[in-house]
């Protein structure tokens, strides 16, 4: 993409996306988030969240008698981010249409987020 904007330096997109892409790079690497911009994103556009997974210093192990479990393989600090996983999809009362999703199958009915994020998802 730097290439293109040598031969186009006035296309804003083009800028808007390397810096973004570089943002999800540090956040994949280096845990580097940036928790109020998320959290605005989450308040102003519902259904989307672009940010990528972090995962440091932990992994999954089965444990006889508990299946699969999250271990740390190093001693961690207070306030370290170990995991983040970004939501495929997530509801938010504030953009929720009021939806009604009835299930004839199973003689049941959703109301409001959960059904906003049923619909969504299928």
């Amino acid at each position: 993409m730097a290439p293109l904007i040598s031969y186009y330096p006035y296309c804003h997109t083009a800028k808007k996306e390397i810096i973004r892409t570089k943002q999800r790079l540090r956040e994949q690497e280096y845990s580097d988030y940036d928790f109020r911009v998320i959290y605005r994103a989450v308040e102003d556009a519902p259904l989307y969240l672009n940010n990528v997974t972090f995962a440091s210093n932990v992994e999954v192990q089965a444990l006889k008698g508990y299946g699969r479990s999250l271990f740390t393989t190093k001693d961690v600090i207070t306030r370290e981010l170990l995991l983040y996983e970004k939501a495929f999809f997530y509801c938010s009362l504030k953009h929720s249409k009021t939806s009604l999703l009835i299930n004839t199958y199973i003689n049941r009915a959703t109301l409001d987020t959960q059904a906003d994020l049923i619909t969504a998802t299928v």
